[in-house]
């Protein structure tokens, strides 16, 4: 009857911050608990959550942010240290979203979220005029500026040097933040280019100026046409302005 109690004790146990995991002697340290169950791993010791740690732990991502939480999650999680990497931030169209995690027991994670209103200074890279779908994006047709918006990590480009060169692939108006995913390299040869050729057949070489019918960048085929001929010939890219044909 006695060890009965005992184990009956044990399963109402109410967990509280304490240390990584509760044993077996936590749970009931007295004599009657049998010897062999003393050191048995029962539960991670978990606590609920409170608004105070889930804003201190953003803040160490995002300094210097205004960071409303609207909810969060309040489902106890084990006692380790509260992590809101700046990945984990997101725009919804519900609004902004979180996600992070409790780190404890070295390498195991418990998941977490919290709804949130954020505004900080970010770097944003804006169109000077309208930037059309294809054509290289010159200096002088974007600047940056530091506007007070949701940091949406990853999501713009946030230097002149990860658009100048690129080609949009959409029209961009003027004034408008340019976002990565519209932004593709420039290739390495583009239609009308005029392309300065390598041609080997067995042991000759000859060299010529094509004008490239497609565009293209390092490795692929592409079609020129010789202007002195008018024939048309296929031809690899090896790099800016350059190709070679290779026959037997």
């Amino acid at each position: 009857m006695m060890l009965l109690a005992a184990i009956t004790l044990a399963g109402c146990l109410v967990l509280g911050v304490g240390p990584d995991r509760i044993v077996g002697r936590d749970a009931h340290p007295g004599p009657t608990l049998a010897e062999a169950h003393a050191d048995a791993p029962a539960a991670p010791a978990a606590a609920r959550l409170d608004a105070a740690r889930f804003l201190e732990a953003m803040q160490r991502s995002l300094p210097g942010a205004h960071i409303e939480i609207l909810d969060f999650s309040h489902q106890p999680a084990p006692d380790g240290e509260l992590d809101f990497p700046g990945t984990g931030l997101r725009q919804t169209l519900a609004g902004g979203l979180w996600t992070g995690a409790v780190r404890y027991a070295g390498t195991r994670s418990f998941p977490v979220w919290a709804k949130v209103r954020v505004r900080a200074d970010v770097p944003r890279v804006i169109a000077v005029q309208e930037l059309r779908p294809g054509s290289p994006i010159r200096i002088g047709q974007v600047r940056l500026e530091t506007r007070a918006e949701f940091p949406d990590v990853g999501g713009f480009a946030a230097s002149p040097e990860e658009a100048i060169g690129k080609l949009p692939r959409i029209k961009v108006p003027a004034g408008a933040p340019l976002r990565t995913r519209w932004l593709v390299a420039a290739p390495d040869i583009a239609r009308g280019d005029m392309v300065k050729v390598d041609a080997a057949y067995g042991g000759a070489h000859l060299a010529l100026e094509a004008e490239a019918e497609a565009s293209g960048s390092k490795g692929q085929a592409i079609s020129l046409r010789n202007p002195a001929t008018g024939r048309r010939f296929w031809a690899r890219v090896e790099g800016p302005g350059r190709a070679s044909v290779k026959g037997r």
